[in-house]
């Protein structure tokens, strides 16, 4: 938990950190976007940091959302997939954690 906090410290401060795992890579974001790479395949999934998250839009992954809310008691976000597109992940007001395959960690758009 100490490391996602720190995660959110990073992002809420406009720096970003990564946590990698056995091929996974946790960041987080605040009021802010992260754009990948065409990634042909791969799950990601996306929590709220906060108590809600508002504004959040996911472009170019199997299941999109537009201007969605989501809070930190209810994971709507978990196990979206990675179609061979662009896409991008943003939220207008709060913190995201973003979970997703370390490979795609090289095609994260800066």
């Amino acid at each position: 938990m100490a490391n996602l906090q720190v995660l959110a410290y990073l992002s809420a401060n406009n720096m970003r950190g990564f946590l990698f795992d056995n091929g996974t890579v946790i960041t987080a974001i605040t009021n802010d976007r992260l754009c990948f790479e065409k990634i042909p395949f791969g799950y990601v999934s996306v929590f709220s940091g906060s108590t809600k998250a508002e504004g959040v839009t996911l472009c170019g992954l199997k299941y999109e959302l537009n201007n969605a809310v989501l809070t930190n008691t209810f994971p709507i976000g978990v196990s979206n997939e990675f179609i061979d597109r662009e896409s991008s992940i943003s939220v207008s007001d709060g913190t995201l954690f973003i979970v997703f395959p370390k490979e795609a960690k090289e095609r994260i758009i800066q």
